[in-house]
């Protein structure tokens, strides 16, 4: 299951969104039929992250399906890593105040995690 996360951002790190969002599907077929849930939550972050700039409606509701997942686990990088990318997808869709909102809730995660934003 990591092998087809890690494929999906080699493939969005060289530009290739169609084939990272191809491969998070799989991932999400995958993870559905096992009903496994942290490995759901970040094939969504992934395929949230993949449709940022081509769907961005579809881009926040997979995200937010990822933090409630990341939630119910307790997996503060993953909840970080959504609510970072919903600032963004708030940023794109003018909703300011939301994405500074936003981006200083993920802030205060990254540190808790120890680690200042990686994304």
């Amino acid at each position: 299951m990591s092998s087809l996360l890690w494929i999906s951002l080699a493939h969005a790190s060289r530009g290739d969104v169609t084939e990272a969002i191809a491969s998070q599907e799989e991932a999400l077929a995958i993870t559905g039929e096992r009903g496994e849930n942290l490995y759901r939550a970040y094939a969504l972050s992934i395929l949230g992250l993949a449709l940022l700039q081509s769907d961005p409606d579809r881009a926040r509701a997979v995200e937010e399906q990822a933090l409630q997942l990341y939630h119910t686990s307790g997996e503060i990088l993953g909840i970080a890593v959504s609510v970072e990318s919903l600032a963004w997808i708030a940023q794109r869709d003018g909703e300011v105040e939301r994405a500074a909102t936003l981006l200083g809730a993920a802030h205060t995660l990254w540190e808790q995690v120890g680690s200042v934003q990686v994304m």
